[in-house]
């Protein structure tokens, strides 16, 4: 076989090698993340933000930011979600500028962050009990509730531990509903990442 016959062959095989690997079908965390970015780009006016996002799109279109990301999901992030059964990170922004990240610790447990304004809540999540949320004191399993009371435009939630309230916060009442609605997209990621 010719040198340059073994040169195409190789290349071939190292460019299908990693989609044949890797379950090619994933959450692609870091492509989502670089189109998360190149969304969160604004300046000025709506118009003049839409011709920013696309000028910025192109430029990491042919700068492979793009590509090398989409590259680097396929061959390690999704390598490693199909393998573990588990995404490598979940992320999302909420609309009152708070992230909240899902890790799962085992098949059984979600740990979820809650980060605004430099504050930080760990809550826990367990499978076999849905209904509830839960927080961990002195090595123990503590059950906690979280409520709301709507007042016109606003709501007011609150999560208590048992009588003490360890976290509470005001926002607008349609932001929340969109918080709720992310937060059941989460909920049917995660269920399908346990189907998988």
């Amino acid at each position: 076989m010719s040198s340059i016959k073994r040169w195409v062959a190789a290349l071939a095989l190292a460019s299908v090698v990693p989609f044949a690997f890797s379950g090619c079908y994933g959450h692609f965390p870091l492509v989502r993340t670089v189109y998360k970015f190149n969304g969160s780009v604004t300046v000025g006016g709506p118009k003049v933000t839409g011709v920013v996002q696309s000028i910025l799109m192109i430029l990491m279109a042919v700068f492979p930011v793009y590509g090398l990301s989409f590259l680097a999901d396929v061959i390690v992030f999704n390598l490693i979600e199909f393998w573990s059964g588990r995404p490598v990170f979940t992320a999302h922004e909420g609309p009152d500028g708070s992230k909240v990240t899902m890790r799962s610790l085992d098949q059984n447990t979600m740990e979820i962050t809650l980060e605004k304004d430099g504050k930080s809540s760990t809550y826990y999540a367990l499978r076999d009990k849905p209904s509830e949320i839960f927080v961990i004191r002195n090595g123990q399993w503590v059950p906690v509730d979280a409520s709301y009371i709507d007042a016109g435009e606003l709501r007011a939630v609150t999560v208590r531990e048992g009588e003490k309230v360890i976290d509470s916060r005001m926002q607008l009442r349609e932001e929340a509903i969109q918080a709720e609605d992310k937060f059941s997209q989460i909920e049917a990621e995660m269920d399908a990442q346990a189907i998988r």
